[in-house]
């Protein structure tokens, strides 16, 4: 070979190679979107019921740990149902409400904001005096070491979750 081929060799050689990192990202960009699609759509099977609505399945994490911090903090009054009528619905001065109709009560909308700040409870007037029920955004803030606000405000959200999920309409 002589040194004139040999260099356009090379100068070809390195014309490939600088293109091939081009295609190589615009490919890995493909895929990635490619796998981002797909787990979307995962994601949308997952969360749309047999009957076509948009709830969120009990596989959920956050739905499956708001059903437990239900039925450990809440049950006990408003039943493990969510129907007001927990083990202590009789010794209580206010009738717990039936939980699984609070979007039927608020033409049929969730209420989240009313909901939040029943169960938050830090934020009710002192003036009105206290509601029958426990300020969880205390309980919770205390039992968290640090008392992270970001995770009681997401102990708070699990349970909405749940109660959201809970709803005849």
């Amino acid at each position: 070979m002589s040194a004139a081929s040999d260099a356009d060799f090379k100068a070809e050689a390195n014309k490939r190679s600088a293109a091939r990192p081009v295609a190589d990202a615009r490919t890995l960009v493909r895929l990635a979107a490619a796998l981002w699609s797909v787990a979307i759509l995962a994601i949308l099977c997952t969360v749309v019921s047999a009957e076509g609505s948009a709830r969120p399945s009990l596989e959920s994490a956050a739905l499956a740990a708001g059903k437990e911090r239900f039925e450990r903090n809440c049950g006990i009054c408003h039943g493990l149902d969510a129907s007001g009528g927990g083990a202590f619905a009789e010794i209580l001065k206010v009738e717990p409400p039936d939980l699984t109709v609070l979007s039927k009560r608020n033409n049929g909308s969730f209420p989240f904001t009313e909901v939040y700040n029943a169960i938050d409870g830090r934020n009710a007037p002192l003036a009105h005096g206290r509601a029958g029920m426990p300020i969880w955004g205390d309980r919770y803030k205390q039992s968290i070491e640090g008392g992270d606000e970001t995770l009681v405000r997401g102990r708070i959200l699990e349970l909405i979750l749940y109660l959201e999920f809970l709803q005849s309409y």
